[in-house]
């Protein structure tokens, strides 16, 4: 993933949604969609690289693979709430948007529930002990 094909990609759609919104405004949503699904598909090829360099710290560390799984799926539904939320500020739905990143938020929490018990008890444990 080239940081300077995604920003050229960005501006250059940026530019042209601009012009288009003066005279056929119905294909700025179509360009803003490509463009958005462009710099994802870039974004996704980097991604693989950052979760394999992720799992050899995780492994190398010789904590609990579990926690991997854990982190990767809290980051994955932190990444698809904001991706989410901005569609819909984007379309004027700001009470919407905030509403899909409460819901974000607490699916996270509760994704994390049984991290924060074990370090409940384990805390627990050091104190009676």
């Amino acid at each position: 993933m080239g940081i300077l094909q995604i920003v050229g990609i960005a501006i250059v759609c940026a530019l042209l949604c601009a012009v288009l919104k003066q005279y056929r405004p119905e294909y700025a949503s179509v360009v803003q969609i490509a463009a958005c699904v462009l710099i994802l598909l870039l974004i996704a090829s980097s991604l693989s690289e950052l979760v394999g360099a992720i799992r050899e710290l995780i492994e190398g560390s010789g904590i609990h693979t579990g926690y991997l799984t854990l982190l990767l799926k809290a980051l994955g539904i932190a990444i698809l709430t904001q991706l989410a939320a901005d569609a819909c500020r984007d379309s004027g739905e700001t009470a919407l948007s905030h509403k899909v990143e409460l819901a974000g938020t607490v699916t996270i929490l509760l994704l994390c529930l049984p991290l924060v018990k074990a370090m409940v008890q384990l805390s627990t444990g050091f104190l009676k002990g």
